[in-house]
């Protein structure tokens, strides 16, 4: 079983967060578009099941800062990106979060943590690149001293 357990989480590693779960060239030609004074774009919807997924067209012309709010919004296949910032919080931060929400029944799973921590490595990995890292708490981070708080944590 503990093989099984490992090699599943191996797996894991390097399914999330890469471009076979994620679509980052259709992230990057959206951030293109917007850039290039698009008026509308048409943006994937999903709903709570494989088949639920849909595209709209999106009115831009109003707006003139788009924020890229994701988990994997500092992953160095997306381009365009002007000021990359880090949201920082704790994998127990983030599943007090979830569980709060209430949008997952499994969101208190032992696979769902797993999830969770794999994807805070993943995300240690590319903070180095942020311009700006922000604590829970809205405190403005030093690179040093976010990893210090998450050594603590």
């Amino acid at each position: 079983m503990e093989v099984y357990q490992r090699e599943g989480r191996n797996a894991l590693f390097s399914y999330l967060g890469s471009s076979k779960e994620q679509n980052f060239e259709e992230v990057s030609e959206i951030l293109s578009q917007f850039k290039n004074g698009a008026q509308k774009i048409w943006l994937k919807r999903m709903g709570r099941d494989e088949a639920s997924v849909w595209y709209e067209p999106v009115d831009f012309s109003e707006t003139g800062v788009l924020i890229l709010e994701w988990t994997h919004a500092l992953n160095r296949s997306i381009r365009g990106v002007d000021i990359p910032v880090f949201l920082n919080s704790t994998p127990a931060e983030t599943r007090e979060y979830r569980l709060k929400r209430g949008r997952d029944s499994n969101a208190d799973t032992p696979f769902i943590t797993m999830v969770v921590e794999i994807e805070q490595k993943l995300l240690e990995l590319q903070t180095d690149q942020a311009k700006l890292i922000v604590s829970k708490s809205g405190e403005i981070l030093s690179y040093e001293k976010y990893r210090h708080q998450m050594a603590d944590a």
